[in-house]
């Protein structure tokens, strides 16, 4: 669990935690300062730098939505997160191959039948000079012929070698290499913040790329012990008064939900995703993803009550301005959870659920 979150403290004052938390939440704090769109929230965390990059666009709809905190639809997130593309077939392009002699590229039946013809003329010229040479003895009384002197002709080797040689392979086809596909976005780490105040977590949702740091800082006049349960990222930030502020990171991505050891009511999520292209959705449900590449990428949308929804959706370059969401959070019930042992609250009548 160490590898997927670390954490951290550090004491401040109440007006630098504030700050702290305009600069690393993005939005500023609820209630105190105007916070950012979404809009502006999502181009801050879409990556620049693709020229052919597109607007996704569209509308969520929460069924079962309450508009208090974590029924609201402004608490779901939704995000893209980029499928590998599938290697494309190499194109076959021909070798470049020499020209065959002629004389190889001839039937090997043609070619067998010149040479038997070739033999068959080399005995009867090897006949005529014998019985040449014999009525030559016969006259002039010159020496008989040898058996060497009547030897047929030496065979034409060569061609008896191209017409039993093999012909040349026809050319290969030879895969010609494909310029690679440009990389997949990444999500860069950021930083973020969730103020505690009023008993509260604000924001009540946080969405981060995978690899950031959130940090909670104490504005309330009590102390606050931060922590979370989620298999595969637990962490326990301790207990510390008002003015301080620690944090943790969050390696993998996934839904992580936070507590107060303290204070049974407070609640909260961090989420955490592998991807730049993400938002959350505006009072009314719309939400605007800007910078993104054309592809294939699963859109994923999360609501704490909710189950999620993925669909698989291709991006071209016109981008998409027409998507349309439906969480249903008909059939959620409160459950009240534990603290950091795993074990009910001991909680006053002010604090129990």
């Amino acid at each position: 669990m160490r590898d997927s979150v670390t954490f951290g403290w550090r004491a401040r004052t109440a007006s630098a935690a504030f700050v702290s938390a305009t600069i690393f939440g993005g939005g500023g704090v609820e209630r105190e300062r105007a916070p950012a769109t979404r809009a502006e929230s999502a181009r801050a965390a879409a990556p620049a730098g693709r020229a052919d990059a597109v607007t996704v666009a569209g509308r969520l709809t929460l069924l079962g939505a309450t508009g208090r905190e974590g029924g609201r639809v402004t608490d779901a997130v939704v995000y893209l997160e980029p499928i590998a593309p599938e290697p494309a077939p190499a194109a076959p392009r021909p070798v470049a191959v020499a020209p065959a002699r002629p004389v190889a590229e001839a039937p090997r039946d043609s070619m067998r039948l010149l040479w038997s013809a070739t033999r068959e003329l080399g005995v009867a010229v090897g006949e005529l000079r014998d019985g040449f040479a014999r009525l030559y003895a016969a006259v002039a009384g010159g020496r008989a012929p040898s058996a060497a002197d009547s030897a047929p002709a030496a065979p034409l080797n060569a061609v008896a070698a191209l017409a039993d040689a093999p012909r040349p392979a026809p050319p290969r086809p030879v895969a010609e290499p494909r310029p690679a596909p440009p990389p997949l976005p990444t999500a860069v780490p950021t930083r973020a913040g969730m103020v505690m105040q009023g008993k509260e977590f604000r924001p009540h949702v946080r969405v981060v790329p995978s690899g950031s740091a959130v940090e909670w800082p104490n504005r309330d006049p009590f102390s606050h012990n931060v922590f979370s349960n989620t298999p595969g990222g637990a962490f326990d930030l301790g207990l510390y008064p008002r003015g301080e502020s620690r944090d943790a990171a969050f390696r993998r991505p996934g839904v992580y939900e936070i507590f107060c050891n303290i204070h049974p009511r407070m609640s909260a999520f961090v989420v955490s995703v592998p991807t730049p292209f993400y938002v959350q959705p505006n009072d009314d449900g719309s939400f605007t993803v800007p910078g993104v590449p054309p592809g294939r990428y699963r859109l994923r949308a999360w609501h704490e009550r909710a189950r999620e929804v993925t669909q698989v959706v291709t991006i071209d370059g016109g981008g998409a301005r027409d998507v349309r969401l439906t969480l249903d959070a008909r059939g959620y019930r409160a459950v009240p959870h534990l603290n950091k042992f795993g074990q009910r609250y001991q909680t006053s009548g002010r604090d129990e659920y």
